[in-house]
């Protein structure tokens, strides 16, 4: 499964902000050992499977080392920032 959103990770100081072509998805704060697990959604898009249901995910990892997982139903994404 393919994702047909493209997104944007932002840090700046201690906020992690996740943004798309649509807007801001969330932003969070990011404590001082860099581990975070956020749930969020985005709005769903013609090209989604279901394109009258929202997407869920979840964010998992490490913002500082960045090592980061998103998984999205039983389909995991592995980002490695640095």
């Amino acid at each position: 499964m393919r994702d047909p959103v493209l997104y944007n990770l932002q840090i700046t100081d201690n906020k992690l902000t996740v943004t798309n072509q649509y807007g801001k998805m969330f932003s969070i704060t990011v404590p001082a050992n860099g581990e975070i697990y956020q749930r969020y959604k985005r709005v769903p898009v013609t090209e989604d499977r279901n394109p009258f249901r929202f997407v869920h995910y979840e964010m998992i990892g490490n913002v500082k080392t960045g090592k980061l997982e998103i998984w999205l139903g039983h389909c995991v994404y592995k980002l490695n920032l640095y």
